[in-house]
């Protein structure tokens, strides 16, 4: 179950991250210049400081990036990232419009977000959450199950039981919103037209 977390973990982690740093890279660069004195009735607040992370012993994480490497981490980033820019290439190729500049423009992002998605600097960045929550002793017996046959065997099924769990999940509720539907118009039949869609102005 826990390799099942990790890898779900991991997925919603590149997805977050990237969305983030998709708006952030949409805001304007900030001028280098000094920006001018606030006004003395709206004092400018200081900027947040940015945490640093705590240093880690080089032991544990030496065992978490083996944990990492293990239950298929690095593996599971590059072909959700694969996955992930295939799916928003095409739908920035219907956002744009249809010109050259903006396939030229497409082309020359996705080079550019490839080449930034490291995996080593998500590793980097995982570790710390790793390390936060599991003591040494808990990434030590990870490992251990996972490299026996039967972690290595669960860690083979899970992605099919998480992929076809997720369709039964979205199949359940499909039903359950329908006989739901279906049971309040046949309580308050007066009801009935709030399901019906306004017709079509010619």
């Amino acid at each position: 179950m826990d390799g099942g977390i990790g890898r779900a973990s991991a997925r919603i982690t590149i997805v977050v991250g990237v969305m983030i740093a998709g708006m952030l890279g949409a805001l304007p660069a900030r001028s280098q210049e000094p920006a001018p004195p606030a006004p003395k009735t709206a004092p400018q607040p200081a900027a947040p400081q940015i945490p640093v992370p705590p240093k880690i012993d080089p032991a544990k994480e030496a065992s978490i990036r083996k944990l990492l490497d293990v239950i298929g981490i690095r593996a599971s980033m590059e072909q959700t990232v694969k996955n992930m820019t295939d799916m928003s290439q095409a739908s920035l190729a219907r956002a744009l419009p249809k010109n050259d500049n903006s396939q030229k423009f497409a082309e020359f992002f996705y080079q550019k977000l490839q080449a930034k998605l490291n995996t080593d600097d998500f590793v980097g960045l995982i570790i710390p959450i790793y390390e936060k929550y599991l003591t040494s002793e808990d990434i030590e017996g990870l490992i251990r199950f996972y490299e026996s046959a039967l972690g290595q065997r669960a860690l083979k099924v899970l992605p099919q039981i998480v992929q076809e769990a997720q369709t039964a999940g979205f199949q359940w509720g499909q039903r359950v919103g329908q006989e739901s539907a279906q049971e309040v118009i046949a309580e308050h039949p007066e009801l009935k037209d709030a399901l019906t869609p306004p017709p079509v102005k010619p």
